[in-house]
């Protein structure tokens, strides 16, 4: 298993493999039955946005590739989204032109991507919007939709 340091139980597993004497093993015991994460709560709705940057687009594809929600507009916004192997692709033949935005930033440069979400839920008269990104950005475009009355969902973070 590889982990990221994505919070303070990660960061804390991997300060202990660092600790241990070489090779860098640990024991971790793993449950077999998973819990719904946040994305799956996306069946609730008929029509929605989902907003990704980089690697966010991960637990995103089984949502958009299995189709469980009627109409799913994805924004992607990532450092040259063809460095991420076929996830391009696989959005595009999966969702077509109309439903997707990938905005590169290595030649698009920063979105606001506050701006950019309102206008994708606009464009698809979404009912809910749903965010997998950083913490800041994460924060920032779901209190940005909710203040003007978008349902508005992102990943939990453990601070």
């Amino acid at each position: 298993m590889v982990i990221a340091p994505a919070g303070d139980w990660t960061r804390a597993r991997i300060t202990e493999a660092e600790a241990l004497a070489e090779p860098r093993t640990m024991q971790l015991y793993v449950r077999l039955i998973r819990a719904p994460g946040f994305m799956y709560t996306t069946r609730m709705w008929d029509r929605i946005v989902v907003v990704a940057s980089g690697a966010g687009i991960a637990p995103v594809l089984p949502c958009v590739l299995q189709r469980t929600v009627a109409s799913i507009f994805v924004v992607w916004i990532a450092h040259r989204p063809e460095s991420f192997g076929p996830i391009e692709q696989a959005l595009e033949e999966s969702l077509g032109p109309d439903k997707l935005w990938i905005h590169d930033t290595a030649t698009q440069g920063r979105p606001d991507v506050l701006a950019l979400t309102l206008k994708a839920v606009k464009k698809e008269a979404a009912q809910a919007m749903y965010i997998v990104s950083n913490l800041p950005l994460t924060y920032a475009v779901v209190r940005g939709c909710q203040a003007v009355g978008v349902p508005s969902y992102g990943a939990i973070w453990d601070l």
